[in-house]
């Protein structure tokens, strides 16, 4: 029986740090993408394979640029025989709504939702040649309860939102799953600039054992997209 293999996007901080170091430890092949060849590779590093025949790839790219993935994702499915799951999990932030400059959202709209339709176009044809497959789009609490300080991330995340629930209802009869998850802040190096107590905002492990518990569900389940929210941000700031 050939190991899982799973794809993860921005992997080398914050959530995607934290379900590489998990899934490697679990034995799954991992294929690891995010911009900083050297985080990636010490994440590579410091968890030992549990098995001799464990793949780890690293791409080090950004996931906006077509042209590396294709080659990269491919030589991933025929070393792993297959594509288990695609966590479409980078994304960028700047805060502003009128305001915002012209790169900053270009560049969001490019990480948060340019991306994640490149990964998907690398992926599932793959997934469909095996007839199965889960795709999560990890998006956010901002792509339905707008904030006036971050209306140019709002707008990515939502249409991040809206892409994967026409992805879920697209693949659905092809035996490919699609979630979009969407957590409020979460403690990483994305909301660092955030007057919020740490303790407060959601933990990394939370959004991991979650994965973990979508993944877990039986064929017959199908989860359009989850919410999530630290119980002590309901109702308030965030």
């Amino acid at each position: 029986m050939r190991n899982k293999s799973m794809i993860i996007t921005g992997a080398s901080k914050g959530i995607g740090e934290e379900l590489s170091e998990k899934k490697k430890k679990k034995g799954y092949n991992l294929l690891l993408i995010a911009r900083t060849e050297a985080l990636l590779k010490e994440i590579k590093e410091k968890i030992p394979s549990p098995h001799a025949d464990q793949i780890v790839s690293c791409l080090a790219t950004d996931i906006y640029n077509p042209e590396p993935l294709g080659k990269e994702i491919n030589a991933f499915y025929h070393a792993c025989d297959g594509i288990d799951v695609l966590i479409n999990n980078a994304g960028y932030v700047k805060r502003g709504t009128s305001t915002i400059n012209h790169e900053d959202i270009e560049k969001m709209i490019n990480v948060n939702l340019v991306g994640a339709i490149n990964m998907v176009r690398h992926t599932v044809p793959k997934m469909i040649e095996k007839k199965s497959g889960y795709i999560i789009n990890v998006c956010s609490r901002n792509a339905k309860i707008q904030r006036s300080f971050l209306g140019g991330y709002a707008a990515t995340k939502a249409a991040l939102l809206a892409y994967s629930g026409s992805l879920y209802k697209e693949l659905s009869a092809s035996g490919i799953k699609v979630t979009a998850l969407c957590p409020g802040f979460v403690d990483t190096q994305m909301t660092q600039d955030l007057e919020i107590e740490r303790h407060r905002l959601i933990d990394p492990l939370d959004i991991c054992k979650t994965i973990e518990f979508i993944l877990s569900l039986s064929k017959s389940v199908a989860l359009k997209e989850l919410d999530m929210e630290s119980i002590d941000q309901v109702g308030g700031y965030c």
